[in-house]
């Protein structure tokens, strides 16, 4: 790359550590490193969630999706909204009228800590598996960019590199670091998918109106046009079908925003439950036309790459089969320079933007569920968050270079995979989260009993084999949604002990 490219991601890079040390001059009580002192706008804290949720799983696996599929990944947008308004509407004000300092302090206040440590290591272990792959995604692109190739050697130095950088500043500012430098990467990020779909509208040859013809026209499986949207097939082997989106995808909005510290702690930042709330539904509003960018561009990549009879002699040369790296291909070879920093700069701002809130989120929740209970002082407390970050940085970077040697994510897209590992500890909090929060019914051993259940529902379902040898083959929003509902019933089973606050 010229010299401009290098400039400006280097820029940008040093533009979100100096954020994240002018935070940190803020960050005086742990209540600072871990909840931005309850002070966080609720129009910030929407957008931190926006940034949050998209990560480099988007980044690069939205447009492959649609640029190899259709764009029925859009409507699982529905689900997420409706597990949203239920998060806020019914999880938000518990957790402020219970002033939790993390989501599963509402199981301490009435089954005690034993509950709130399992739920809280539930959550540890599977946003090991969910930020984990979500880093070792975001060393595809880098590996390329930085080391001119995927190879394992490349791929685990550009892991190691991306959670350095993420690191540093969230040790120095905690959350608020972690969502001030979130706006930023959500404009990059947002910038540079708008830019390449406008560079590709100008590229293509044919008019808008031609564009949309083809994608209507063309199938991109038996039955399936590449412009569906609704997909209302009853397959339970496909993700993205109208009732999996109805009922998976609703119980994962309700897990990833109600259940999950590394979403919910931002409503819980904010002053009150109402602006708590508003940043939620902002974020999960915000969600639907962020995705909705980036499968068009997918698309716009299809007609680009795939259809010279649309391209005519403006047809490029031929993309590699490597349908992950589709987008990253165009950037090389497509985008002038100055333009093309701006975009890298963008796939670094998905990569460390889902990153640094995860350490912050794994370091609070360690800290104040996991750890033998004792009176800290705050100080105490600042130099114990800040040696946790690291700690699980290392954890996860050792699990995203465990994902790049095995060739995780190849076969079945980047975004399935990236969402399927959720479901382990999503099946088990959200069962136990809706029999504490609507029934009040549960105890310690009910928790610690429905979290097995509901991940090894999922498990069994994932590597079960019947008698002839073949996988049981359902797709990961029926195992959340079975997962679940084992562990509802498990959790309920048991009655909401008597003396419980």
């Amino acid at each position: 790359m010229p010299f401009v490219d290098w400039a400006i991601i280097g820029a940008y890079l040093a533009g979100v550590l100096t954020i994240g040390l002018i935070v940190a001059r803020r960050a005086r009580a742990s209540d600072d490193l871990v909840l931005a002192g309850r002070r966080i706008p609720a129009w910030a804290a929407a957008i931190s969630v926006l940034a949050t949720s998209l990560s480099g799983v988007t980044f690069l696996g939205g447009p492959q999706l649609a640029y190899s599929g259709d764009i029925s990944y859009l409507s699982t947008n529905i689900g997420m909204i409706v597990g949203g308004v239920i998060v806020a509407l019914v999880f938000v004000p518990a957790f402020y009228r219970m002033g939790v300092r993390s989501v599963y302090g509402v199981l301490e206040q009435r089954a005690g800590p034993v509950a709130t440590r399992a739920a809280s290591l539930a959550f540890l272990g599977g946003r090991v598996l969910a930020s984990g792959s979500r880093l070792y995604v975001a060393a595809i692109p880098a590996a390329v960019l930085v080391f001119g190739d995927l190879s394992v050697r490349s791929t685990v130095l550009a892991v190691l590199l991306i959670a350095a950088i993420a690191t540093t500043y969230t040790v120095c500012g905690g959350l608020a670091a972690v969502i001030w430098t979130d706006l930023v990467q959500a404009v990059l990020l947002i910038g540079a998918a708008l830019v390449a779909v406008a560079l590709l509208l100008w590229k293509i040859p044919i008019g808008t109106h031609a564009i949309v013809e083809i994608l209507r026209t063309t199938e991109s499986a038996p039955g399936v046009m590449k412009s569906t949207l609704i997909d209302t097939s009853l397959a339970l082997d496909r993700s993205f079908t109208l009732p999996a989106v109805l009922i998976g995808f609703t119980l994962m909005g309700v897990g990833a925003y109600g259940t999950d510290q590394d979403l919910a702690q931002r409503t819980i930042a904010c002053r009150d439950a109402k602006r708590g709330a508003i940043s939620l539904l902002g974020g999960v509003t915000l969600g639907v036309f962020a995705a909705a960018v980036f499968l068009v561009l997918g698309l716009l990549l299809y007609v680009f790459y795939q259809r010279p009879d649309a391209m005519g002699t403006a047809a490029p040369a031929p993309p590699p089969e490597d349908t992950r790296r589709i987008f990253l291909y165009f950037i090389r070879t497509q985008v002038p320079a100055g333009v093309r920093g701006l975009m890298l700069s963008g796939l670094f701002a998905a990569a460390m933007s889902s990153l640094d809130s995860a350490l912050n989120a794994m370091a609070g929740a360690t800290m104040t569920d996991v750890l033998p209970r004792r009176e800290r002082t705050p100080e105490q407390e600042r130099r114990l968050v800040r040696p946790l970050v690291v700690i699980w940085a290392c954890v996860l970077a050792a699990f995203a270079c465990g994902c790049a040697i095995v060739g995780a994510g190849e076969s079945d897209g980047l975004i399935p995979f990236a969402l399927g590992v959720m479901a382990f500890a999503y099946a088990g909090l959200i069962g136990v989260f809706a029999s504490f929060i609507l029934l009040r019914r549960g105890n310690a051993a009910s928790v610690i009993a429905a979290l097995v259940v509901g991940a090894g529902t999922v498990g069994a379902i994932r590597f079960l084999w019947n008698p002839l040898d073949h996988r049981v083959d359902l797709a990961f929003p029926w195992q959340l949604t079975l997962g679940t509902l084992l562990s509802f019933v498990t959790c309920a089973l048991a009655p909401h002990p008597p003396d419980a606050a």
